[in-house]
């Protein structure tokens, strides 16, 4: 059970990420061309994706996260490894469906879900273990997080409006 300081400061970050996207929405759909604004989304998730494998590649040559046990050492190279595979194959994958001319609707609703659920895990269960605060791609990768999801968020949006629409 949460305590009510927990519980507001839950509905305090939804609220942001949910007026965090409501205004990237708003502005990249002022520009008058959701193509264009699907676009710059679609490659600002790529080079988030880059930066995200590259801090992990970072933090495996540097030893891994400064954990106290060879326990805890252990399970986060395992999860920041199965995150990259993870990201890797998603992103893959999308470029291929792109590339072939398939429907990416499923794939965008996919890795946004994924994305928002590990989010969540981090923001309320490893509470920063993976950040190294003296490597800049930690920094830009938290710095770049809330932006990539409403990013993935948009493009999920978008895609789904016009697969309904079709």
């Amino acid at each position: 059970m949460l305590s009510a300081s927990a519980d507001h400061s839950w509905v305090s970050l939804r609220r942001l990420i949910v007026s965090l996207q409501r205004f990237i929405i708003l502005a990249i759909r002022s520009l008058g061309v959701n193509v264009m604004g699907y676009r710059f989304c679609e490659a600002f998730i790529f080079v988030f994706l880059a930066l995200a494998v590259t801090h992990t590649v970072l933090l495996h040559q540097l030893g891994g996260p400064a954990l106290k046990t060879p326990d805890a050492i252990f399970l986060s190279q395992t999860l920041m490894d199965y995150r990259s595979v993870m990201m890797l194959g998603v992103g893959s994958l999308y470029i291929f469906f792109r590339v072939t001319g398939r429907n990416v609707s499923s794939m965008l609703v996919i890795g946004a879900t994924l994305a928002w659920l590990t989010f969540l895990e981090d923001t309320f269960a490893l509470d920063n273990v993976l950040f190294v605060p003296e490597l800049i791609t930690g920094k830009a990768t938290q710095f770049t997080r809330p932006f990539f999801l409403v990013a993935i968020t948009y493009m999920a949006v978008e895609s789904r409006r016009v697969v309904l629409n079709d």
